[in-house]
């Protein structure tokens, strides 16, 4: 099944840099997936459902794992433009490091149609949006202005006001969804967003080599 692992985490890593400044606290999304093709069945254990979001000023830490067999965290700051991705996978511990691109982050290969319905999620009012790219992909996107708002280098990058509290997209070979569950505004330790010593340091070409040679997942 090629590279849909590897695929879900540089996906899910998009909401590495979120603007915190007016929120300190956690937020946690669940995760979930559609339209698997057979072959994908062995590796769907694998596949995060659940990722936390932690954020304190200009930090932000976001954490997934999947059954025990790997744990991500990205670590960012909009300060110092510099994001990590650390990966603990059976007993391999990789250190991924990247800058933030702000032009690259203000641009957005979607048309966003507002819409009218609205609902509760996690306790707060969204407002719905449909993304369309030039290829007439769509991603539906449920947002709240009472939340900080977000800016990210991957899917779905958008100039919406405010957080977004589910969206749900397709790729070529899956569908995921992801929905806040919680939302839990509390004092942050600057611990949480410490950078560790001992992690093997891989460019993101050599961790996708690592992949494929791990069964072109």
């Amino acid at each position: 099944m090629k590279n849909l692992f590897l695929t879900s985490i540089f996906l899910l890593s998009a909401l590495l840099s979120l603007n915190a400044q007016t929120f300190e606290g956690e937020i946690t999304y669940k995760i979930t997936y559609s339209d698997l093709p057979a072959e994908a069945e062995m590796y769907k254990a694998m596949l995060p459902t659940k990722s936390v979001i932690v954020m304190k000023n200009e930090r932000t830490m976001t954490e997934q794992k999947s059954m025990g067999i790997i744990n991500i965290k990205v670590i960012s700051n909009t300060k110092t433009k510099k994001t990590v991705m650390l990966m603990d996978m059976m007993g391999k511990r990789i250190m991924m490091e990247d800058e933030m691109d702000s032009d690259e982050i203000k641009k957005s290969v979607f048309e966003v149609v507002k819409k009218s319905e609205t609902k509760i999620i996690a306790g707060y009012k969204c407002n719905k949006a449909i993304l369309k790219d030039k290829d007439g992909n769509e991603v539906t996107y449920w947002y709240t202005k009472s939340l900080p708002g977000y800016k990210g280098k991957s899917i779905p990058n958008v100039n919406i006001e405010g957080f977004p509290m589910e969206f749900e997209t397709k790729q070529e070979t899956m569908g995921m969804k992801m929905t806040v569950t919680t939302v839990d505004k509390k004092e942050i330790s600057n611990s949480i967003f410490e950078i560790p010593s001992d992690y093997e340091i891989m460019t993101k070409e050599e961790m996708q080599k690592m992949f494929k040679g791990m069964g072109g997942m």
